[in-house]
């Protein structure tokens, strides 16, 4: 529904946030190892001392670790909602949008594995935020087409 298509773009949006702070500190470079981080989940360092707000705002490491398990939130989210949408599809156009939707979110977790593998290489980091804008757009599409009245398509 509504509640969930709403609540899975904030998700999304505080993911591209922290993308951003990813770049923006490097975070990207301090773990190249995909889907543990140097053989942690939560590795040594996410906690700097300084307290929660400069850890999660500062701290490359919580940075990092929070960018990845925001990632993982946001593909399971982004199952259950593709999931739920591919039910509910009554049009090849709803149908379409879901399938889009979902193969987006599948693209973006493999571009997010390949940027950290490998430290960062622009094309591969470029290429992962671009699929976040056009993810961002598949969830604003796939609430247009869950909320328009079914029509044949």
């Amino acid at each position: 529904g509504g509640a969930a298509l709403w609540g899975f773009a904030a998700l999304l949006g505080l993911q591209i946030v922290y993308g951003a702070f990813m770049a923006g500190k490097r975070a990207g470079k301090i773990f190249a190892t995909f889907p543990d981080m140097n053989g942690s989940f939560l590795p040594a360092g996410w906690r700097s001392g300084g307290g929660v707000v400069d850890d999660v705002l500062y701290n490359p490491i919580a940075i990092h670790a929070i960018h990845r398990t925001l990632a993982w939130a946001v593909a399971l989210a982004a199952v259950v909602l593709a999931t739920q949408a591919l039910r509910r599809a009554q049009t090849a156009a709803q149908r379409r949008v879901a399938q889009v939707f979902a193969a987006l979110v599948g693209v973006q977790v493999a571009l997010g594995a390949a940027t950290v593998m490998s430290s960062v290489a622009i094309p591969w980091a470029v290429a992962h935020q671009g699929v976040a804008l056009l993810l961002l757009s598949a969830t604003t599409a796939l609430g247009f087409v869950a909320c328009s009245p079914a029509r044949s398509t």
